[in-house]
């Protein structure tokens, strides 16, 4: 049984680019060893991701990163089975935007910024969906 599940996050730790570059390459072989795509979407400090795979190895992995030192205010936005994919082959996809051009971020937060605290779970939801596609996934994953 498949399942998706999406949370926020607030990073303890100063995020560069490239810190976030250092993570990523162990975590993304982690995700394909168990099975796990989806998209992490990193804005002002805030982490949002959505995880999709096997239920026992997704819930392994959300565990995991609720005892990790490096994040605060873990946040469980939604869970619930799925009968396919929406980034099949997205390790883990990362979405950074510029502050010069916040794009799609802001659009779907409320008054035009990102805080993934007030957005709604249809909103997040919508905001993934809106990645769907996305050819810089590919090129990130």
């Amino acid at each position: 049984m498949l399942l998706r599940l999406s949370y926020f996050s607030r990073s303890l730790v100063s995020r560069s680019p490239d810190e976030v570059d250092a993570f990523l390459g162990p975590a993304r072989e982690n995700n394909r060893a168990s099975g796990i795509t989806g998209l992490l979407l990193h804005v002002d400090g805030w982490f949002l991701q959505l995880l999709e795979g096997e239920r026992a190895a997704v819930s392994q992995l959300y565990n995991s990163l609720v005892q990790d030192y490096r994040h605060c205010e873990v946040t469980l936005v939604e869970a619930g089975e799925i009968r396919e994919r929406k980034f099949p082959n997205a390790a883990m996809g990362l979405i950074t935007p510029s502050p010069q051009c916040p794009g799609r971020m802001i659009r779907f937060g409320p008054a035009g910024t990102f805080n993934p605290t007030m957005m709604s779970v249809p909103s997040v939801l919508a905001l993934f969906d809106s990645f769907i596609g996305d050819t810089r996934l590919s090129a990130f994953s």
